[in-house]
């Protein structure tokens, strides 16, 4: 029960780090004016819920780590593993950013958080400090830290496209069009997110096989579907293949509909269809995100 603990904690915990760094860099950012901005109480529930998921995950890491559970796990060892591993003093450093984004999301005066720049670099660094809970960290020297860059761009990147998702659903479920303006700022919206989509699909490309030239040798790549490793990967990487394909419809099909689309219907049948499509990307981006969980607690080996 423990792994399997650790692989749901973990992909809750890039989910929600994900969402409070993405979300409000793509609706008071890279969006706006034309996304509304995120509640304070809403940055609030994911600072303390990313608080939570925090302390179990490294809880259940440090028993996994003695072999032992939760409960009888000796204080001694969680001490050490906290104050004396990398991985120890980045889950430090990410409680006190998250601390700190309560801590302006509590004396900010109005309902919408009035330090935008201050709550996404701190959520960003609570992301970045995930890298040192994966392979990047086990490697040293000057390897081990383009193996951290790497990670550390492939989840901020990963981020701002499951904020961006979550912005966009959140608009599109609202309601269907109600006037003319509604549609237009709808699609300025996915402008918005079509425009650093490259960019955004781009950095996840190239810091994926930047990654994989670290973890895979050539001869590594046909033993992949005989692992479990390897099966997950290949399952990691069909998912984000149909992401691509959704992201595609979206922006070349879908977001074209709705900006042609006539005043008597408001671009009502496009919005329904960005629902979904949308919906399936938002979707897959959870399953990737398990996925992404269950693969940082196994160990790449294809023997040879």
């Amino acid at each position: 029960m423990g792994l399997e603990a650790i692989h749901l904690v973990s992909g809750a915990l890039y989910a929600d780090l994900g969402l409070l760094f993405g979300a409000p860099l793509f609706a008071m950012v890279l969006a706006k004016p034309h996304a509304e901005p995120l509640q304070r109480g809403t940055l609030a529930v994911l600072a303390v819920t990313g608080l939570c998921l925090s302390l179990a995950g490294f809880a259940l890491t440090a028993a996994a780590m003695g072999g032992t559970s939760v409960i009888e796990m000796d204080p001694d060892l969680f001490t050490f593993v906290v104050t004396g591993t990398a991985v120890g003093w980045a889950f430090l450093v990410r409680l006190a950013a998250l601390v700190l984004i309560l801590v302006s999301t509590a004396i900010s005066t109005s309902s919408t958080t009035t330090r935008p720049i201050l709550v996404v670099t701190l959520a960003a660094v609570s992301v970045a400090s995930q890298a040192w809970s994966g392979h990047a960290a086990a490697s040293d020297g000057a390897a081990g830290l383009v193996r951290l860059a790497g990670d550390i761009a492939h989840l901020l990147t990963a981020s701002v496209w499951l904020g961006a998702l979550v912005i966009l659903l959140r608009r599109l479920l609202a309601k269907l069009p109600q006037d003319e303006e509604h549609r237009i700022r709808t699609w300025q919206m996915l402008a918005s997110f079509g425009s650093v989509g490259t960019i955004v699909v781009a950095t996840l490309i190239l810091t994926g096989l930047l990654n994989a030239a670290f973890l895979l040798r050539p001869v590594d790549l046909r033993l992949l579907p005989s692992t479990q490793y390897g099966q997950l990967l290949l399952l990691k990487l069909t998912l984000f293949g149909v992401m691509l394909g959704l992201a595609a419809l979206n922006r070349f099909r879908l977001s074209p509909a709705l900006a042609r689309a006539d005043k008597a219907s408001n671009g009502s049948a496009a919005v329904l269809a960005l629902r979904v499509s949308v919906g399936l990307e938002f979707t897959l981006a959870g399953a990737i995100l398990l996925l992404v969980g269950w693969l940082g607690t196994l160990e790449p080996t294809f023997g040879g």
